[in-house]
């Protein structure tokens, strides 16, 4: 990432920038470290859940 950049680019880097954040940011990089590969084409937030009944 440029050090001389003031704001993110379009998307979000994967790791937490050395730059000031806003608490929701500080937040999102640091209380919600659960990997995520949203950047990947195939991910997908589905979950199997089976039926009973």
């Amino acid at each position: 990432m440029n050090k001389d950049a003031s704001v993110f680019p379009f998307g979000l880097p994967r790791e937490k920038p050395d730059m000031p954040l806003s608490q929701a940011m500080e937040r999102l990089y640091t209380r919600y470290p659960a990997p995520t590969y949203w950047w990947n084409e195939l991910y997908s937030q589905f979950r199997y859940t089976p039926l009973q009944g």
